[in-house]
């Protein structure tokens, strides 16, 4: 017992040992959603993708992203029932976004491993309609004729049902099967068992997110064979009436020309200041005509005719009419001109002037900018109004603190100015007027003698005098 004892915890640490790694590959258990979903405040249609997204998740794995199978709802919560799965290499309590036919919900969600969350999806989804446009009918017969048209945009719908609306007159009545289509393209609809010789209005129709209609259009049906005596197709051709200006009218050079006929034909327009000229033939088939006029030159007269044609080839001409075109708009027109720089060459922090003349060379006032750039960069800008036929003069006073060259440009006028350094005079020394040596005075000597001479004569008269009183 004492040997089997040893073994055995040998064992349990081997068994240790070779454990740890596969326990540490084991990866964390996903999180799951489910509960209802909601697109514009309804039940999502069966079809509708959820998905969640977020930092490590793994997206576009089976349970991730969910369709709706059940109206309303993304999965559900018993145990077997499908569920939003949301697994990866996801930190505890990371932010889960979910999305909705790839809209952003307006919820979010933290990951924890291993929980079962119910969480309620709302999404607001912008509804577009589908585009569709009414085409021109073809293969019409005296009973029979083919309804075209195209749907150019499906909105946000992934699918529209296309149909036409038909009728005597634009309140229909009638409406051909649906047609479901997935992608943009053209679609048609046959007609039987219409009445020869007969106008039938028609138009395209849209179902999706939204409905949405073609223009109105119309077809006559051929007339039938006539009986007995023989007989033959229509030659009458279509009576032009209601014959002006369209809503938008005539421009400076554009005119839009509508008429009404009372059968479908073909709309073109001749129209002439000198020499005619011919808008280009819409040979689609239509009751109400409008053709848009283009180049035309401001403040003219044109001369017009309309022109229509049926299914059976008939050709109807109205009278002429006339129509002018709206006058050039005036307008202020602008020049620059007569650029001055002055002076050309200062000082650091000497004034230069800048100016220039703006000439309005249109025939209305108005108001222009002037922009002054020194070595590439915007310096200043004015705004100046100038009157028709007349000029201004617009200046700019600038001052520069360095030396050196720099360029000038006034709305695309060049020129430059110089700046330099302040020259500095030479100091000179205060001037010391010379010294002028003193001259010793001169002794007057025959002067002193004469001096000396006389006094001593005067004592000798004194002493004779002195001495003969005494005698």
């Amino acid at each position: 017992m004492k040997r089997i004892a040893p073994l055995l915890v040998g064992l349990c640490l081997l068994a240790g040992l070779f454990a740890t790694p596969v326990l540490a590959q084991v990866p964390p258990l996903p999180h799951a959603f489910y509960g209802t979903v909601e697109i514009n405040g309804s039940p999502a249609p069966v079809g509708t993708a959820v998905e969640a997204r977020g930092e490590g998740v793994l997206t576009g794995i089976v349970g991730n992203p969910i369709t709706v199978t059940e109206a309303g709802k993304y999965g559900g919560p018993r145990g077997l029932d499908p569920k939003l799965v949301v697994q990866g290499d996801i930190e505890p309590g990371a932010t889960l976004t979910f999305y909705v036919n790839g809209v952003q919900a307006d919820q979010t969600a933290e990951w924890h491993s291993g929980e079962v969350t119910e969480l309620n999806l709302t999404v607001t989804i912008t509804v577009v309609p589908p585009t569709v446009v009414t085409s021109a009918a073809t293969a019409i017969g005296t009973t029979t004729a083919t309804l075209n048209g195209s749907l150019s945009a499906l909105g946000s719908a992934t699918s529209v049902q296309v149909s036409f609306e038909w009728g005597l007159t634009t309140a229909y009545g009638n409406q051909t099967s649906p047609q479901t289509m997935t992608s943009i393209g053209s679609f048609s609809a046959s007609l039987s068992g219409l009445s020869p010789g007969t106008t039938y209005h028609f138009r395209a129709k849209a179902v999706g997110q939204g409905t949405s209609y073609g223009v109105d259009m119309a077809f006559t049906t051929r007339t039938s064979a006539g009986g007995g005596g023989g007989g033959g197709g229509d030659t009458t051709p279509p009576t032009i009436s209601d014959v002006g200006n369209c809503p938008g009218g005539v421009t400076e050079t554009t005119a839009d020309i509508c008429w009404t006929t009372n059968e479908v034909s073909t709309s073109q327009v001749e129209y002439w200041a000198s020499p005619s000229t011919l808008s280009p033939l819409d040979e689609t088939y239509v009751i109400n005509h409008h053709v848009h006029l283009t180049g035309l030159t401001p403040g003219t007269t044109y001369h017009y005719k309309t022109m229509s044609k049926d299914t059976a080839g008939n050709l109807a001409t109205s009278p002429e009419y006339t129509f002018t075109t709206l006058g050039k708009a005036p307008a202020a027109a602008f020049t620059s001109s007569n650029l001055s720089i002055s002076p050309s060459e200062v000082d650091i922090g000497g004034s230069v002037t800048i100016s220039v003349t703006v000439t309005n060379t249109g025939d209305a006032s108005g108001s222009y900018e002037v922009t002054l750039k020194i070595n590439g960069v915007t310096e200043a800008t004015k705004k100046v109004t100038v009157a028709a036929a007349k000029s201004e003069s617009v200046s700019f006073t600038v001052s520069k603190d360095k030396a050196g060259t720099y360029s000038v440009d006034v709305k695309g006028l060049k020129g430059s100015f110089t700046v330099k350094e302040k020259v500095v005079p030479p100091v000179t020394p205060p001037v010391t007027p010379p010294v002028t040596p003193e001259v010793p005075k001169r002794i007057n000597w025959p002067v002193v003698g004469g001096s000396i001479a006389g006094v001593v004569i005067v004592g000798l008269i004194i002493f004779f005098l002195v001495r003969r009183r005494a005698y």
